[in-house]
């Protein structure tokens, strides 16, 4: 199926509405009297940084804050700065993510607007999402995002667009059981996010690192 992004420009083009290329966008103020999107050339901060999002409105799409929380202390011990971000609905949830780590390389952003956050996005060296918002703001300032999918899966089109990404997921023949999650599995196992484990997650930030590093800009799985 096609990306979502191309559904809608497809709408569109009966308008003369033409895709620009250029991806999804989110300016700072200070950015808009920039002839280019300064996201596109972005680099990599200099201090490993990873923004970790564990949160998403439904259920079925939140990998298990325990997962989240044991993949931030193996990448602090790793020397990486971490930063939780969402809604000020889950300040508690990221809380519980980060409370084992070392405060002084750690930041509990949850809360902020979303200007703050676009520029929390820009300190970070990866991004960490369920299927969420976060995902398409990190892409929109050109962050790499690793997705972990539960009962959705990449293939409905809302990937993160036009930037650098893994996809953790498990192969269940009960996936996808919905388009946008629900409150709870449906066969009461939930083994889409229960069998996705900390190391599978690991595995797919050192694969994106090691395929971003230096780079800018592009798309991959």
């Amino acid at each position: 199926m096609p990306h979502v992004v191309e559904r809608y420009v497809g709408a569109l083009e009966p308008l003369g509405i033409a895709d620009d290329g250029g991806g999804v966008e989110l300016w700072l103020p200070e950015e808009r009297s920039h002839a280019v999107y300064p996201p596109v050339n972005r680099q990599p901060p200099a201090e490993r940084t990873i923004g970790i999002a564990p949160g998403a409105r439904h259920t079925t799409k939140r990998w298990l804050p325990s997962s989240f929380a044991a993949v931030a202390q193996t990448l602090q011990r790793q020397g990486w700065r971490v930063i939780a971000l969402g809604s000020k609905s889950e300040r508690d949830l990221c809380e519980t993510v980060v409370a084992g780590l070392d405060r002084s390389r750690t930041l509990n952003a949850a809360g902020s607007s979303l200007e703050e956050t676009a520029r929390l996005l820009d300190q970070c060296t990866l991004v960490l999402s369920n299927d969420s918002a976060a995902v398409h703001l990190a892409a929109a300032r050109r962050v790499p995002v690793v997705v972990v999918y539960g009962s959705t899966v990449p293939a409905l089109g809302f990937t993160p667009y036009r930037v650098p990404y893994r996809a953790v997921e498990v192969e269940l023949s009960c996936r996808p059981c919905t388009h946008i999650g629900r409150s709870a599995c449906p066969r009461g196992h939930f083994g889409c996010m229960q069998y996705v484990t900390p190391n599978d997650v690991l595995r797919a930030i050192a694969s994106l690192e090691a395929t971003t590093a230096g780079l800018g800009g592009g798309q991959s799985r």
